[in-house]
């Protein structure tokens, strides 16, 4: 079974994310599905299928040929024309969603999406004819002319939803031919399909431009990073800026929870919009809530990182290690705005290179090691993916440093290329040869943080 992804309407706009041999089994009635999810929900929403892990890409999209289709990073958003009354976290009120929505609904031949514009702060509704032509039975259907707490623009676009799913429907719902499309989905807010392509051949690429209209879709590509070679090196040499990691793509540097900075130190606009967040809270009683139960009263934020386009920070526990936490993205220019928060970090972990997977180490309970050994029985596992195949020839040689108390030990595995299911991984029998007998020294992993004593699998 493949993971399945979902994020909340409040932060992201709901992300229905299923594994291609799954979807040509629940695609129709997940296209039922899409259309009340994309009414319901935020802008950035996609609705479709996906087999490829993000964040696992070193290599360059951009240097794959698309043939005439659109790289969606390039693809604009629709924008709303008017600034409304919705802070960056709030979602509009259910009432005037739902009949938006149903609206969208009765108008099926002209619908073409609901959405929440975050930047303007307005809900955005989309046809594909004049919007003048819609205004007044809009503004009757919600209720607009009695309430001032929310805004609603109408806006012309290109295509309906139902051009959108039947684009879906053509390229999933048989045989799917084109083996480096793993899935895909609509973008509301572009008013276009998006597609995810996974090391894709130029062969696949042109196939793909013969089977859509270029109007209607446009191309995600991950491209597999080249194998590493050589011996590993997932731990910073002494002095160097060690990168941490509670899982997935994003990473922080060390240095953030050794010399922690407050939120409020920094003026760059991230910060600011992290800050707004809390500023904000009482304009929603449900986010409010929310926010007061994870965070509690007039939390202290710490920056953790500020990248070229996201961010993040944190409270900082007892323990060290980052509470709950706030993500911040760049929309535009200078324009950030908070996308999301949850709840603290029991786990951290080295964020290793670009092109390797951590790869979990334990002692053999077959051949436990003595003080006299230099070779070192373990079971190492992947932690990412893999579809239940063993590693083969992508384990790499593991990083060994030897001190006077202690053996640190990191396993890294070149990252799978294309999809891949999760069923669990299973593990492979390695031996370690150390320069010298093991004696009292420590057997540490060095793939989590802070450094832990290899347990027997």
């Amino acid at each position: 079974m493949a993971t399945r992804y979902a994020r909340s309407c409040l932060f992201y706009g709901d992300i229905v994310r299923l594994d291609v041999t799954e979807m040509r089994q629940t695609l129709s009635e997940l296209f039922v599905a899409a259309l009340l999810l994309a009414s319901a929900c935020g802008a950035d929403q996609t609705q479709g299928v996906v087999a490829a892990e993000p964040g696992e890409t070193g290599a360059d999209p951009g240097a794959v040929d698309l043939g005439g289709l659109t790289d969606c990073d390039s693809f604009p958003v629709v924008r709303s024309a008017i600034d409304g009354p919705l802070s960056e976290m709030a979602n509009p009120p259910d009432d005037v969603m739902q009949a938006l929505s149903a609206y969208g609904q009765q108008n099926a031949e002209v619908f073409g999406g609901l959405w929440i514009d975050r930047v303007a702060g307005a809900v955005v509704i989309a046809v594909t004819d004049d919007p003048e032509s819609h205004r007044a039975a809009i503004a009757a259907a919600a209720g607009l002319d009695d309430r001032d707490d929310v805004a609603v623009d109408i806006l012309q676009v290109a295509n309906t939803e139902a051009d959108l799913r039947l684009v879906l429907q053509d390229l999933f719902q048989g045989d799917n031919q084109i083996p480096s499309l793993v899935g895909g989905g609509q973008s509301t807010d572009r008013n276009v399909v998006t597609l995810d392509l996974v090391d894709p051949s130029a062969d696949d690429v042109a196939r793909l431009a013969d089977a859509v209209d270029p109007d209607l879709v446009c191309v995600a590509v991950t491209v597999t990073p080249p194998r590493p070679t050589g011996a590993i090196e997932v731990l910073s040499a002494e002095g160097a800026e060690l990168r941490l990691t509670c899982g997935g793509s994003n990473s922080f540097p060390r240095s953030a929870l050794d010399d922690p900075v407050p939120v409020e130190d920094s003026d760059h606009p991230a910060a600011l919009a992290a800050l707004s967040l809390f500023e904000e809270e009482g304009d929603d009683d449900g986010l409010g809530m929310e926010l007061s139960s994870m965070f509690g009263d007039d939390p202290q934020l710490y920056v953790l990182d500020i990248g070229d386009d996201e961010a993040q920070f944190a409270t900082i526990e007892a323990s060290g290690f980052p509470g709950a936490n706030v993500r911040v993205d760049r929309v535009e220019g200078d324009l950030w705005r908070a996308t999301g928060f949850g709840g603290g970090c029991n786990n951290l972990s080295v964020a290793y290179p670009d092109g390797l997977n951590q790869v979990e180490i334990n002692l053999d309970p077959d051949n436990p090691p003595t003080p006299e050994q230099t070779d070192i029985a373990l079971l190492v596992t992947e932690r990412a993916c893999a579809s239940g195949q063993p590693m083969g020839d992508r384990l790499l040689e593991p990083q060994v440093i030897e001190e006077a108390d202690r053996v640190v030990l990191v396993f890294a595995a070149a990252v799978k290329p294309g999809g891949a299911e999760c069923p669990g991984n299973p593990s492979t029998s390695v031996t370690v040869t150390l320069a010298e007998p093991l004696g009292s020294r420590e057997l540490l992993d060095g793939g989590v943080y802070p450094a832990a004593p290899i347990q027997t699998g």
